[in-house]
């Protein structure tokens, strides 16, 4: 029997939309349905994948989508006159319709969950319509999503699109010539944006080490002889602010 997962988050989003000349704050519950399985190489892996891959999932949708602003990639230009003084974490979208965020999210948060985890079903609430959308996802599953030519075209900050990305950002951006692609790219430390997932990992294998050590579990502590580790130290990780911030040129 495989046991799914699902966890809903309340998402408060600031859309731009220029077309509309208008500003709005919109507020969504982002619900998601995964499971997990096994790496071939330890069959009985698959709950610490899945305790992983939630963690990341959750982290992601509470520090980074949370509070963030969304608006389409030709609005770069307000972007940089409003936004480059404020932490927001910007969402840079291919349009600014819900089935599009949907589909976006989707494909980050299955980036971030990883090969073994799958995100199975993504459901959007509209708080102000009311209306909510669902995804459902297999093997078989299209998108409706640009390709990072057709978003970005040639000059591309990133070779891939965000929600194609293992890292923090919702983000691309347009640059004006190669040099300033080649500039960007040596610069960039994907262990810097990847950080708060890897932390996330490094914390769960170790306290699942703990446990195979012979640890016994007592409320909410793994307590070993001469120590007593936390089990809020792995969930408290998803609830630290992202520290970095794209850069908007």
């Amino acid at each position: 029997m495989t046991a799914v997962l699902e966890q809903s988050q309340k998402i408060g989003l600031t859309v731009i939309d220029s077309n509309a000349r208008y500003i709005e704050n919109k507020n969504f519950t982002i619900t998601y349905q995964m499971f997990s399985m096994a790496s071939s190489d330890d069959y009985g892996n698959h709950s610490q994948n899945q305790n992983k891959s939630f963690l990341k999932v959750n982290y992601f949708l509470t520090a980074v989508v949370d509070n963030s602003v969304a608006f389409v990639i030709e609005d770069m230009v307000h972007a940089e006159r409003f936004l480059s003084d404020f932490n927001n974490s910007l969402m840079v979208l291919p349009d600014l319709d819900d089935m599009t965020m949907l589909e976006c999210l989707h494909r980050k948060l299955q980036t971030i969950a990883g090969e073994n985890t799958v995100i199975s079903k993504l459901s959007l609430l509209d708080h102000q319509t009311g209306l909510t959308y669902h995804g459902f996802y297999d093997d078989e599953t299209s998108y409706s999503l640009p390709s990072q030519q057709e978003f970005c075209g040639e000059l591309s900050y990133w070779e891939q699109c965000w929600w194609d990305r293992y890292d923090i950002l919702m983000f691309d951006n347009i640059a004006e010539t190669q040099e300033e692609i080649d500039l960007h790219r040596e610069s960039q430390d994907l262990d810097v944006l990847a950080e708060p997932f890897n932390e996330i990992d490094e914390s769960i294998s170790d306290i699942l080490e703990k446990v195979r050590k012979g640890l016994i579990i007592d409320d909410d502590e793994v307590k070993v002889p001469g120590e007593v580790v936390s089990l809020d130290q792995a969930k408290a990780i998803k609830k630290k602010k992202a520290k970095w911030k794209p850069t908007i040129v």
